[in-house]
């Protein structure tokens, strides 16, 4: 299996929730073009999916977006597995309901509803960026660590080192392996 094929499995069997914001978030360090940062949502998951599966990508090319992939999303979404990460959430979204109660005219103000309820929401959140790093870290381990990829990448450079087999006057000949 590529390591793109792994990361496109991998990413199918998040919850369209997560798979929204892994497109999302790494759409955004993955496109320099603005039409697919604006898409959000199903479309923007079919456009980090497009990206992943283009068909007869070189293998030195498919390492490269594994590679960006793993390193974007460890960027954004490094700080979901681990609990310091998780408290400098809820210590933000506190901040932004203090302020918007203590000044109901403040920016802060029109994000509180919003707020309250990611923060009402944050156990729960929690408990599926904690099944999401899990999952991760077993693919990284398996598929995109630089061994692995370095691996598939020499496996890869071999078979078009391979002898195709002929066709002579209707007969097909194997090359000796």
């Amino acid at each position: 299996m590529s390591p793109l094929e792994a990361i496109i499995g991998w990413v199918d069997k998040q919850d369209t929730e997560i798979q929204g914001e892994i497109a999302g978030c790494a759409g955004y360090f993955l496109f320099e073009n603005d039409d697919v940062l604006a898409l959000g949502g199903p479309e923007q998951v079919d456009a980090l999916m497009q990206w992943l599966s283009e068909p007869d990508v070189p293998s030195y090319r498919a390492v490269g977006r594994a590679v960006r992939f793993r390193a974007c999303f460890e960027y954004f979404a490094g700080s979901r597995f681990t609990e310091s990460g998780w408290k400098h959430v809820e210590d933000s979204f506190r901040k932004i309901i203090a302020e918007a109660t203590n000044d109901p005219n403040s920016k802060a103000a029109r994000f509180a509803h919003n707020t309250q309820r990611m923060l009402n929401d944050l156990p729960v959140r929690k408990e599926k960026w904690r099944h999401v790093g899990n999952s991760w870290r077993e693919l990284v381990q398996g598929h995109l660590s630089d061994d692995a990829l370095h691996d598939w990448s020499l496996g890869e450079g071999m078979k078009s080192l391979q002898p195709e087999p002929i066709t002579v006057t209707g007969t097909v000949i194997e090359p000796k392996s």
